[in-house]
């Protein structure tokens, strides 16, 4: 291996992390407070920072601190450096149960209902790890990108960058949810589906996507004459209305109140679609991210078979 020794002997590796800490935080006075140390000395240090690159680095913007295309390259190579670095040094694997940690997950609105419970039923085994969920929305991969959250959890219905990982997590499908009393049969024709009423959820931009692109490609539109945030508020919606919502069939397998709501098939152009979790490379090799991957995959094994349990008790039921 070659290497300039006397080029790393004259650097402070230290530097690299308050340069990290400085681009996700983009204010001076904030940084300096997440790394103990004075405004003026950290003004010092992005000083050396760009004496050691010779490059600016960090320019100021109307939002803060904004980084230069040598900061961004410099910060794409960090990423994935210097968790490999701290793995080296550390020589273990995060241990859930001792260690301090705080994951920040942005999740479609269905996915926090199902594995929501799931993360606190874990908690006495990892007491002092914080979960903290946040709003998905049309930003969620660039904040994927600036490392202020950690694992995004979406359906997979975009491509993504190299520097973005992402695993399945399940297959899903969806269902319709309708009033007990209701006339719809087991099934939803194409036709009956475009000529009833609907409440929407408003995933991102007015529409749920899985469902309203699909629809979209053969050149039709569903009758919206609710649109709400959230999936569970449209569940709640349907038991006392002829209104028909389009749900993901996980959410409503656990949640559903079967004495009041049916679920039914909609017409096979909505189609199944996947549900994955997406990281960033900077924390491929990272062990708690590890960790946190291992755990979201024993969560999904504990949520299929909760699933089939409920199907198999609704079969039972009927007979």
């Amino acid at each position: 291996m070659v290497m300039r020794l006397d080029q790393l002997r004259n650097a402070d590796l230290n530097l690299l992390i308050y340069f990290v800490v400085l681009v996700e935080e983009k204010n001076v006075s904030r940084a300096a407070k997440r790394l103990r140390l004075t405004q003026s000395a950290l003004s010092r240090v992005l000083q050396r920072l760009r004496t050691l690159f010779q490059d600016d680095l960090l320019v100021r913007s109307h939002g803060g601190y904004e980084p230069t295309s040598r900061g961004l390259e410099i910060l794409k190579r960090l990423s994935v450096l210097l968790p490999q670095i701290d793995e080296l040094i550390s020589g273990k694997e995060f241990n859930p149960a001792e260690e301090d940690a705080k994951f920040r997950i942005t999740a479609a609105d269905s996915l926090a209902y199902v594995y929501g419970p799931l993360f606190a039923a874990r908690h006495e085994e990892t007491p002092n790890l914080v979960f903290e969920f946040s709003l998905y929305d049309e930003d969620r991969y660039e904040k994927l990108e600036a490392n202020s959250i950690d694992l995004v959890l979406d359906a997979d219905f975009r491509s993504l960058p190299n520097h973005l990982h992402k695993e399945l997590l399940f297959e899903e499908s969806l269902v319709c949810a309708v009033a007990r009393d209701s006339p719809y049969k087991q099934r939803l024709s194409l036709a009956q589906y475009l000529a009833g009423e609907h409440i929407a959820v408003n995933v991102l931009d007015q529409r749920q996507p899985t469902l309203d692109i699909a629809l979209a490609e053969i050149g039709v539109r569903r009758r919206c004459v609710f649109i709400v945030p959230y999936f569970g508020v449209a569940l709640g919606m349907v038991e006392r209305s002829h209104l028909i919502a389009t749900l993901p069939r996980s959410m409503c397998e656990l949640l559903v109140d079967r004495r009041t709501i049916r679920l039914i098939r909609p017409p096979s152009e909505a189609k199944p679609f996947r549900y994955v979790m997406v990281w960033h490379q900077r924390q491929q090799v990272d062990p708690r991210h590890i960790w946190l991957r291992r755990a979201m995959k024993q969560m999904t094994d504990n949520l299929l078979t909760r699933i089939r349990r409920s199907e198999a008790a609704h079969k039972m039921s009927r007979r």
